[in-house]
């Protein structure tokens, strides 16, 4: 007996040694983002495992991570890329942008820093060794040697709790200058085709604001009607004049000038001002953390910036003249001028409403993403529930104490459009758009086409309302999203139509989508006056939207809130395609907060504040038709602010 439990001792301590010794050859993973694992392996070192749901999906994915998006040429073999299987690979660290780079190392090793002159790093894993820490650090394994001495070490191997420190002479440039390691996001696919706003086609512009009829053997397009056109201001509106204002007092903070390197527009630096939100996000208009990254590393190296913790007060800062917003290029310069006309032609537009009890008012409201795809997703909180709860509310508000009428483009069949006062929402893909027949956005094409049915639906709704003599001006489109931006980003932005974009045609986008009776109403021409009149009626009701925002407490971006162009790529701004191909006079795509942003991420799961996203939402109705306020329905409407950025 005694024997026999021995060897079960035995037996069992093999085991346990077995267990312990594949637990310290385990590789580490960490979650970097929604496609990418940050993955140390003792036997392939470091790479970012790549995942994505569809294999057309992973050549992009792979590009995004080592900064070659927009370039040709991209191989596999090229960036010693290892394709696992069709929607699996490989990056190793060595290939991986200086974005994701710095993303990598700030998701494995969080509490890594510079002090004084030698970067501090940790040792917390198990199979950690001085060549991988120097490879990954310095750029190059056999810096090892130089580091051993450096920390007087006798041996190679490294335990548990070692403080290596690395001298700064020695570190990446992307250590040395961006010691500030915070997550980038990699753009959004493009689901619908987006043609930026120097590259539309020209058509005849159409002077009469009414549908096509597409059924086929009818007339293509229905008897004009006469009616009143809005008298022009002489001036500008209040909102165009308070834009131009800080506009204005931005643009005195610039000179513009040319050197070796190029043309420029300088800034001089203020108080407590860094690189990435005093400039690039100013000046530049970029809000996305892989490309303010991209752009500001730029800015260090063409300033020749050796540390930017170190910047003196009043430095002068040279920003390269391509990557300035339209608004902020020099006075003479074709591009401001066109700005600064079309500014002042979209604030002669009257935009003046009445609509007692909103009476004659129609609301199409729409909650981005859903089905297959839950949208920006953060540490458990994703986007396409939480929207369409706000939608919930502001149909349930909207219908219970006006006249208004309220129609939604999508609906999650579980739930109706009962609201949900829950910090956590069950995820299902249930959700359907009600299209003729219904479109299930779990269907294979729901990315796609269920961004390219969205417009389709509002635009046969607004085609349908204006049949019925409904005046275009009382129809609005509003579309709700959460988005993932830079993570010192908080609080509201919203994104409107641009009158700046040439006009151009609109049809159904392919062959398949027209199966579906929305296709009725979805062929017409822009005209340049139509575009104008739908940037300043947009225009009017986001600045009414912001200002209740800020009374129901939630902050707002506070540099620029309300937004034409989207600059998720640098150089290629672009209007979202479901407010670029919408004919809705009135239509805005609304940006809840920033998931990527830990304090927005917890405000959005609280009721209460999606209560005061819809209350503040309908509030702005109201201010839009002179209807008299009302009292919010938010239990939080005297509570401290929700946040946004200072």
């Amino acid at each position: 007996m005694k024997n026999m439990m021995k060897i079960v001792w035995l037996v069992g301590l093999i085991i346990s040694a077995g267990q312990s010794f594949a637990q310290t050859k385990k590789p580490v993973r960490v979650k970097l983002d929604d496609t990418g694992t940050a993955v140390l392996s003792a036997r392939l070192g470091p790479y970012l495992d790549v995942r994505v749901d569809k294999p057309d999906q992973l050549v992009n994915a792979c590009k995004i991570y080592t900064g070659q998006f927009r370039k040709k040429g991209f191989t596999y073999a090229k960036f010693k890329i290892t394709k696992v299987n069709s929607t699996r690979a490989r990056v190793p660290y060595l290939v991986l942008s200086q974005a994701f780079k710095r993303v990598f190392l700030k998701t494995l090793w969080p509490k890594d820093k510079l002090v004084g002159k030698n970067w501090h790093h940790k040792v917390i894993y198990n199979h950690e060794t001085l060549w991988t820490v120097a490879q990954m650090y310095t750029g190059f394994g056999n810096n090892y040697k130089k580091i051993q001495r450096h920390n007087g070490m006798r041996g190679h191997s490294l335990r548990k709790g070692m403080l290596i420190k690395i001298p700064e002479a020695m570190l990446m440039e992307l250590i040395r200058v961006q010691p500030d390691l915070s997550l980038p996001k990699p753009p959004d696919p493009e689901f619908a085709v987006q043609t930026q706003t120097d590259e539309t086609v020209t058509v005849d512009e159409a002077q009469e604001d009414v549908p096509v009829v597409t059924e086929p053997g009818e007339n293509t397009r229905l008897p004009p009607k006469p009616k009143p056109r809005p008298k022009p201001r002489k001036e500008p509106s209040k909102e165009v004049k308070a834009q131009l204002v800080k506009l204005n007092a931005l643009r005195k903070q610039l000179r513009w000038g040319s050197d070796s390197q190029g043309r420029y527009a300088e800034y001089h630096l203020k108080e407590g001002e860094a690189i990435y939100s005093a400039v690039v996000m100013r000046f530049c208009g970029l809000v996305v953390a892989s490309h303010v990254f991209e752009v500001a590393d730029k800015i260090v190296a063409r300033n020749r910036i050796a540390d930017v913790r170190d910047m003196a007060i009043g430095q002068a800062i040279r920003i390269p003249y391509e990557h300035l917003e339209n608004e902020f290029k020099a006075p003479n310069d074709p591009d401001y001028l066109a700005f600064l006309n079309n500014m002042e032609d979209v604030g002669r537009v009257s935009t003046s409403l009445l609509a007692n009890n909103l009476e004659g008012v129609y609301l199409i409201l729409d909650a981005g993403h859903g089905g297959r795809d839950p949208g920006a997703d953060r540490q458990k909180v994703w986007e396409d529930d939480y929207v369409y709860d706000i939608v919930c509310r502001v149909k349930e508000r909207v219908e219970t104490e006006t006249a208004a009428t309220v129609y939604t483009t999508i609906m999650d069949p579980s739930v109706k459009y009962k609201v949900q006062n829950v910090t956590r929402f069950r995820r299902d893909k249930d959700e359907i758009l009600l299209t003729t027949p219904r479109y299930r956005l779990t269907s294979a094409g729901a990315t796609r086409d269920g961004v390219n049915l969205r417009w389709m639906l509002a635009n046969n709704r607004y085609y349908q309302l204006r049949k019925r003599g409904v005046k275009s001006q009382n129809v609005i489109f509003a579309s709700f999203h959460a988005d993932a931006l830079h993570p010192s980003l908080r609080g509201s932005m919203i994104y409107i139509p641009d009158g700046r974009a040439k006009p151009e045609s609109v049809n159904v986008p392919n062959g398949r989508l027209r199966k579906y009776e929305e296709r009725i109403g979805n062929n017409f021409n822009f005209s340049r006056p139509m575009l104008r009149e739908a940037q300043a009626r947009s225009m009017a009701f986001a600045g009414n939207l912001i200002r209740e925002s800020r009374n129901h407490g939630i902050l707002v971006h506070s540099q620029k809130p309300v937004r034409s162009l989207i600059y998720k790529n640098p150089r290629h701004p672009f209007v979202p395609a479901v407010l670029r191909y919408n004919r809705v006079p009135t239509r805005l795509l609304v940006e809840v907060c920033n998931l990527n942003n830990p304090k927005d991420r917890e405000l959005l799961k609280k009721p209460e504040f999606r209560q005061q996203v819809a209350d503040a939402f309908t509030m702005a109705v109201y201010r839009t038709y002179g209807v008299k306020t009302r009292k919010a329905v938010s239990s939080l409407s005297n509570s401290a602010p929700a946040g946004g950025d200072r």
